[in-house]
């Protein structure tokens, strides 16, 4: 039974084939502008479970050298078909479900494609013998239906009609489809018929369409025709001699385009161009890439495409700039005060800042200095700054409160005692909550050599504004050690104190038994005196008493007070003597600090010296006479 139907889908395709070549011979020989060609398969193609339009059958070629000469335009297509849908194999056909609606078939010609028969054409299962389907637009029905028939259908969803008009000149294919598998469809062959329109003149220029002409509706428009140019029109229907052969030009030029607050940015062509033309028409321009974001911050290429009025085309490159100058902008409108007792050693919470560029690191740093302990308010600046060096800033307010002052570390302050002068002691201390250990200060001035008792205030201040202050006594006992010089008598000013003169040319030796306020010199030496007042004890400068080579009746008398001296002292000469007299004070390094020259003394004359602007320590007042030195007596500055 199979052997006798694979017999029988053969012998039906040899039929057929005999008939298409007859036809095929005719259309040829008889009717040239109708022209049918077909394949024809050496055995049946089989097609199983590839898909839509899946096989490519060999194809047929048409050429002008099968038609009558001049035509050019298809009038209409036919497509014929033999195939068959079997259970079995197309070698070995057998009966059972064939699955009909699994067939579908497509013709692509040169002009483009169209579908003869979707899967679901048909719907019926059971096997049959070979049918020959043709596909024509002007038939009476559309091909479907539960079992395949031979007859003569339109196809579904294609539309043969729309070859009309084209040109056939070329490759013509079938292609078959099968969308399951195990039931093959099986194809014996196909042809294909086309039937051409006859050339025309219709614009009476001599040209018909076949013969070159591109537009015969207008006699102006054809092959040699000389070119218009810039009219828009192909006049000699060569697109290789356009009538605007002349491409724009194109002109660009770098700009700089700055990102807006959700990070983008966007170019026109009309900011790019810098005056792009063409010889013809007006130009319409364009630019790619034309929106740029954050990742495209710098330099980025850009073309600029310029097109004239009948399509021709040129470009030219340039950069634009993408530049971010948008700052972040800070999270919060304003920042809460940051509070602390004492100080504030660090901000604990880092405010925060967005950028336009979202996802962009925004670095943020404040101007502090840590710890900050100033009492008060200190306004610090944070600084929001995005990758593109652009910033901004906002304040927060630091407050310290410190309200105790510091608390003095003695109960209270010992008295300092000092005989004549007290030093400036070690400052007391005190102890504050923020500021630790403070030391006092105060502002009497030391050394303090007023007798008696100062009061003296130690201020504690803890640089917050708050402070205390404690009091101490210093207690100075005076030992007035200054001495008064009378010609070979020396008095000590002290009055109801213990008096001990003292050799100072030996070692400052005790003079024996000179214990009297007053002492005379007997000879020529320096004589100091140890005065005790008051519990104090201090001794005095040594005076300078020289007999060599004076004439007691030719001395004067030399006074000088106070001494000890703050700086001011008084100098007194009495006696007569023809003599000019030069006063010269010196100090321990041997420098003339003050020099004064008298000439003649008659009677009693005090001259005034101040040496308050020199330091502490002893001076030398030296006297000289018009034959040297006659006098030489120290002075002590306190």
């Amino acid at each position: 039974m199979k052997n006798s139907s694979t017999l029988r889908l053969r012998e039906i395709g040899s039929i057929t084939i005999l008939l298409v070549v007859f036809l095929f011979s005719n259309a040829t020989i008889f009717a040239q502008l109708t022209v049918t060609k077909t394949y024809t398969a050496p055995s049946s193609v089989t097609v199983d479970g590839c898909g839509l339009y899946c096989t490519n059958l060999p194809g047929i070629t048409f050429s002008a050298a099968d038609f009558t000469a001049g035509v050019c335009q298809v009038a209409d297509v036919n497509i014929s078909i033999t195939w068959a849908k079997t259970d079995g194999s197309c070698s070995s056909p057998a009966l059972g479900n064939s699955f009909h609606n699994e067939t579908n078939f497509r013709i692509d010609g040169p002009a483009g494609n169209e579908i003869l028969v979707v899967p679901g054409t048909y719907t019926g299962s059971a096997s049959i013998s070979a049918v020959t389907t043709i596909l024509d637009q002007a038939a009476a029905s559309v091909i479907g239906g539960v079992t395949p028939v031979s007859g003569t259908f339109i196809p579904n969803n294609g539309n043969l009609d729309n070859y009309i008009g084209t040109d056939p000149f070329g490759t013509w294919t079938l292609r078959a489809g099968d969308t399951g598998g195990g039931d093959p469809l099986c194809i014996v062959g196909y042809s294909v018929t086309i039937t051409m329109s006859a050339a025309i003149d219709a614009d009476g220029d001599s040209y018909t369409i076949c013969g070159g002409d591109c537009d015969d509706n207008d006699p102006l428009v054809n092959p040699g025709v000389t070119e218009i140019t810039c009219d828009g029109i192909d006049n000699d229907c060569n697109p290789l001699t356009l009538d605007d052969p002349t491409p724009p030009i194109a002109l660009c030029q770098s700009i700089n385009v700055y990102l807006d607050g959700s990070g983008l940015a966007s170019i026109t062509a009309a900011q790019i161009d810098m005056g792009s033309t063409d010889n013809c028409t007006l130009v319409s321009l364009s630019v790619s890439p034309s929106s740029f974001a954050c990742t495209d911050l710098g330099s980025q290429n850009v073309i600029l495409s310029v097109t004239d009025g009948i399509g021709n085309t040129s470009t030219c490159a340039t950069t634009v700039m993408v530049i971010d100058t948008l700052a972040p902008i800070a999270d919060s409108l304003s920042l809460p005060d940051v509070t602390g007792y004492c100080q504030v050693d660090t901000i604990a919470v880092t405010p925060t800042a967005i950028d336009n560029c979202v996802g962009a690191m925004v670095t943020v740093t404040n101007d502090a200095t840590y710890p900050i302990t100033s009492a008060g308010t200190t306004v610090i600046t944070w600084t929001y700054a995005d990758t593109s060096g652009n910033t901004s800033i906002q304040t927060q307010n630091v407050i310290i409160t410190d309200t105790l002052a510091p608390i003095a570390d003695a109960g209270s302050l010992v008295d300092l005692n000092g005989c004549n002068s007290v030093m400036m002691p070690i400052a007391p201390t005190a102890t504050d909550d923020c500021a630790g250990s403070v030391t006092g200060t105060t502002t009497t001035t030391f050394p303090i050599t007023s007798s008696g008792t100062t009061i003296v205030t130690w201020t504690y201040d803890d640089g917050n504004g708050n402070t205390s202050t404690q009091m101490q006594n210093v207690i100075v006992a005076i030992a007035d050690a200054g001495v008064t010089e009378s010609g070979f008598v020396i008095t000590a000013d002290a009055i109801g104190a213990m008096y001990q003169w003292l050799d100072c040319d030996n070692a400052m030796a005790i003079i024996v038994g000179a214990t009297s306020q007053s002492y005379t010199a007997s000879t020529t030496g320096n004589y100091a005196v140890e005065v005790t007042e008051n519990g104090c004890v201090d001794t005095s400068v040594c005076t300078l008493i020289d007999y060599s080579g004076l004439n007691p009746l030719e001395l004067i008398e030399v006074s000088i007070y106070p001494n000890p001296t703050d700086g001011i002292f008084s100098v007194e000469f009495s006696g007569n003597t023809g003599e000019n007299l030069e006063m010269r004070i010196i100090d321990i390094a041997g420098r003339i600090i003050v020099s004064e020259t008298f000439i003649g003394i008659s009677g009693s004359h005090v001259e005034k010296v101040d040496i308050s602007q020199n330091e502490q320590g002893v001076y030398i007042i030296n006297l000289f006479g018009d034959n040297g030195l006659i006098l030489s007596k120290r002075i002590l500055k306190k």
